[in-house]
């Protein structure tokens, strides 16, 4: 297939994405709306897609919904696009590449002494975010916040694998496809400079999200994605390390609503020295992944044409 975005320059490349995003995620709203109403069983699609919730019944449908916008904004958008920006999908989203198991349990470790610097990273943004400009934001934030806890509050495990695919398994796959494989890798074709494109890629990851709290974590971990699809050459790294951080949400939130653990980690806060070693273990962990960095490739990959050299002998 031909590759119609190829010869555009970076900006324009760049200003094309939201555009499929938006499209795509029209397409997908009214898709979801017409199974919602015709095969769920919801009267009104859009207060569900707004996160008003009727009743229990509604919980699957919703979860259902966001699992497609999720697969129609993101995942999608990033397929159509790198398709006519390169012509192929694996090989320029570094799909064609497992990253090794060492890389793999080191990105695991690494998200979970990560965690005392997110709790952190926390508290200060909603330091940061205490502005009276900002307070219909955080109104807003914290009605979500709510209906996240509620949406998390069960013990069926059926209900738990639902959630955990919807919560953990979708995003990771299509905001790492979105984020990582097509905004990160586009910059990088464009020869922006490596940091740069780690910080913007997880600035645009944190801003996304819309959270104000949560808005400094979001974005740490948003840039040592980045440099995790960097340093491994693989895009299945930083999915596999996205998975880990928010299956470990829904897995602390499971145990506790079922009575397994006593102690609610969403609402706890880290001592300052179990912080600072976190912190440290963290660091040392970025530093091992460059120590065992592979070798980037980030360059065109359409195939050259081959040219027949004539042969004078």
């Amino acid at each position: 297939m031909q590759a119609p975005f190829r010869q555009l320059p970076l900006f324009a490349r760049l200003a094309f994405i939201p555009a499929f995003y938006i499209v795509n995620l029209g397409v997908f709203y009214y898709l979801g709306s017409f199974i919602a109403h015709q095969f769920l069983g919801v009267e009104d699609p859009s207060k569900l897609m707004s996160g008003t919730l009727d009743n229990a019944s509604d919980v699957y449908p919703f979860l259902f919904l966001q699992g497609l916008f999720s697969i129609g904004g993101f995942l999608l958008s990033a397929i159509l696009f790198t398709k006519f920006e390169t012509g192929t999908i694996g090989r320029s989203m570094h799909l064609d590449v497992a990253p090794k198991i060492r890389l793999v349990l080191l990105a695991a470790i690494a998200i979970v002494v990560a965690q005392p610097l997110i709790e952190f990273l926390v508290e200060l943004s909603k330091g940061l975010a205490s502005s009276p400009a900002l307070q219909p934001l955080r109104e807003l934030e914290e009605k979500e916040a709510a209906f996240m806890e509620s949406l998390l509050n069960y013990t069926g495990l059926g209900r738990f694998v639902v959630t955990a695919t919807v919560i953990a398994l979708i995003p990771a796959l299509s905001e790492e496809f979105f984020f990582r494989g097509l905004i990160m890798r586009t910059m990088l074709r464009g020869k922006t400079n490596v940091a740069v494109a780690i910080v913007v890629s997880g600035l645009l990851f944190a801003i996304v999200h819309v959270q104000l709290s949560n808005f400094l974590a979001i974005w740490i971990l948003g840039c040592f994605l980045g440099y995790l699809y960097y340093v491994s050459n693989s895009l299945w790294l930083p999915v596999i390390a996205h998975f880990i951080n928010n299956f470990l949400t829904v897995l602390l939130k499971y145990l506790y609503s079922t009575g397994n653990v006593s102690k609610d980690f969403a609402e706890a806060s880290s001592p300052l020295w179990l912080t600072l070693i976190g912190t440290a273990l963290f660091a040392l962990c970025i530093f091992m992944f460059y120590k065992r960095r592979e070798k980037a490739d980030f360059a065109d990959t359409q195939e050259q044409p081959h040219i027949e050299t004539p042969s004078y002998e």
